[in-house]
C-alpha cells in the first residue's frame, strides 16, 4: 500500500513537472500580441492636458515573451497590456490610484499623481506555478534603478493602447472576472509588509 501511494505521488510530481515545462516553454517561445496595443514609431511626446499627468509603463525584459498582462485601475479602468520589451504611456487625471496587474498572484501598487508630471513604472516578471507573476514597481528619482530609466526607454518598443476598445472587450465584457481581479489586487497590497508597501507606492514628488 505504501509503495502504491509512493508511486502515485511520484506520478503526480512527474505530471506537474511536465505541465510546468510545457507552459514555460510556450510562454517563452510564443510572442504575445494585442489588437489593443498599437505600435508607435517613437514614444509619446505630446504635452499635458489640463489637470492631467502621464504614467509610463516599462517592461524592459523579454522573459515570459508569450505573456501580456492587462493592467487596470482599482475602479476598473483599462490602462493597456504590457508586451515583453515594451513601453506605453497613459494620460490620467491627477489623483490617487491603485494599479493592478491581471496575472497569477495578482499584484498591485499605489500612486498619488500630480498634474503636469510624468511617472515611470517598471514591470518585473517572475515565474509562478502556472504562469508569470507581474510585479508593478515605481521607478523613483534617486532610487537604485532610476539611473537605468533611459536605458529601459531605449531598449523597449513604444505602443499606444486603444483604451476605449480595450475597456469594452477586456474589462466590461469580463466584468465578473475583472471585479475578482481588483478585489484580489487590493487584498494583495494590504498583505504586503510596510517596507513592501513603501516600495510599491508612488508619491507626487516621484514624477518629473
Amino acid at each position: 500500500m505504501k509503495q502504491q501511494r509512493g508511486d502515485t505521488l511520484y506520478a503526480k510530481k512527474l505530471v506537474f513537472v511536465f505541465v510546468s515545462v510545457v507552459m514555460s516553454s510556450f510562454l517563452i517561445s510564443c510572442s504575445a500580441s494585442s489588437k489593443f496595443m498599437i505600435k508607435q514609431e517613437s514614444a509619446e511626446s505630446n504635452g499635458y492636458e489640463k489637470n492631467t499627468c502621464k504614467v509610463v509603463f516599462l517592461r524592459p525584459v523579454s522573459a515570459a515573451f508569450g505573456f501580456a498582462p492587462v493592467l487596470l485601475t482599482s475602479d476598473g479602468k483599462y490602462l493597456g497590456e504590457s508586451l515583453a520589451k515594451s513601453q506605453f504611456t497613459v494620460s490620467l487625471p491627477a489623483g490617487k490610484y491603485t494599479f493592478i496587474s491581471w496575472s497569477e498572484n495578482t499584484h498591485a501598487m499605489k500612486a498619488n499623481l500630480k498634474a503636469g508630471k510624468t511617472y515611470y513604472v517598471r514591470l518585473m516578471v517572475h515565474m509562478g506555478t502556472w504562469s508569470p507573476r507581474i510585479h508593478l514597481m515605481p521607478l523613483k528619482p534617486g532610487s537604485e534603478l532610476w539611473n537605468k530609466k533611459d536605458e529601459f526607454l531605449k531598449v523597449t518598443t513604444a505602443y499606444k493602447p486603444d483604451r476605449d476598445a480595450g475597456q469594452k472587450e477586456m474589462i466590461d465584457a469580463r466584468a465578473k472576472e475583472a471585479k475578482e481581479v481588483i478585489e484580489s489586487g487590493l487584498k494583495r497590497f494590504e498583505s504586503y509588509t510596510d517596507k513592501e508597501k513603501n516600495e510599491r507606492s508612488m508619491n507626487p514628488e516621484d514624477g518629473i
